[in-house]
């Protein structure tokens, strides 16, 4: 009589979590054609090299980022920054799961990095113009040949935040709410038609954001779509300082106040005091310390300066 066996239970069950995740994409990828299996081994190695696997099975079996990249998967070839734009542009909680899997695509390898700000730009851009087709012979080149490559110039220089694509859509709302204020004054009535008057006019019924219309003007000004038209620089406010009474009573509560911490006291005390920048004093070594003539001193540069006793003290 043969010997009985247990039924076998779905692998997944019990079997661990990389196992898991192996089965999972097994299911998504199956039945490719040989061509494209292939071209889609980057994008299933990447979760089943991951480090949290369970995290990775949730987000497989759960997310909606998840889906999207099943629906790209079924065309049979990687996903495409162009693809999350195009799903991205479809609404507000796509978009949020674009960018979601956009992250998850580069950090394991499968999509190139790109500057997401640049990008955010463009995209604006694509926005702006399905709202208002009818300015896209002034806001396209503004943008393509003024805008953005000044954004690529400072990206280069330094790290790019959202404030560099926040600095651009403010530019080109700006330029629109200006073009669609002359359209609304009279029939026809264009840029080549604005007048000093109608850009005062429109500055001062408005917030202090309308004097970026300055950067557009300025460039059509200089391409001949206007005339000369003048926006002032936007006055910035003055700088508030410490008053002296509250400016000393910080100090002394460095100097003396033993309820706050010895790093927070000596910081403050160097910044009061001498007026040192917080990037200068986290340098700051034993080394800086010494005496002189049998008083405590501090080198900030190649001079070192007499302390007081309460500052030495908290430096020491």
């Amino acid at each position: 009589m043969p010997a009985l066996r247990r039924p076998q239970q779905p692998r997944h069950r019990d079997s661990c979590d990389r196992c898991a995740v192996e089965d999972r994409l097994e299911a998504l990828f199956h039945g490719l054609p040989p061509d494209a299996a292939a071209q889609l081994v980057p994008l299933r190695a990447a979760p089943v090299a991951a480090e949290h696997q369970r995290t990775v099975l949730a987000w497989l079996r759960n997310s909606a980022s998840a889906r999207i990249l099943i629906g790209i998967a079924a065309s049979c070839r990687l996903p495409t920054h162009a693809d999350l734009d195009t799903i991205a542009a479809s609404g507000r909680g796509a978009a949020q799961c674009a960018a979601h899997l956009r992250a998850v695509l580069v950090a394991f390898g499968t999509l190139p990095a790109r500057d997401e700000h640049l990008a955010a730009i463009e995209r604006h851009l694509t926005r702006t113009l399905v709202r208002h087709p009818e300015y896209t012979e002034l806001l396209k080149p503004y943008v393509r040949w003024s805008v953005l490559p000044r954004a690529r110039r400072r990206a280069a220089r330094a790290v790019s935040t959202r404030g560099r694509a926040r600095w651009a859509y403010a530019r080109v709302n700006c330029a629109v709410a200006f073009l669609t204020h002359l359209h609304g004054l009279g029939l026809g009535l264009g840029l080549p038609d604005a007048t000093q008057q109608h850009v005062d006019g429109w500055l001062a019924a408005g917030s202090g954001t309308r004097y970026e219309l300055r950067d557009f003007l300025v460039w059509t000004a200089r391409h001949g779509h206007s005339r000369e038209l003048l926006v002032p620089h936007r006055g910035k406010a003055e700088p508030e300082g410490l008053g002296e009474d509250i400016h000393w009573d910080l100090l002394q509560r460095c100097l003396h106040d033993d309820a706050l911490p010895l790093d927070v006291r000596a910081a403050g005390a160097l910044l009061l005091l001498f007026g040192q920048h917080l990037t200068r004093i986290v340098t700051l070594t034993t080394g800086h310390l010494g005496t002189r003539n049998g008083h405590p001193t501090l080198r900030l540069d190649d001079t070192p300066m007499r302390l007081p006793g309460p500052l030495a003290a908290v430096l020491t």
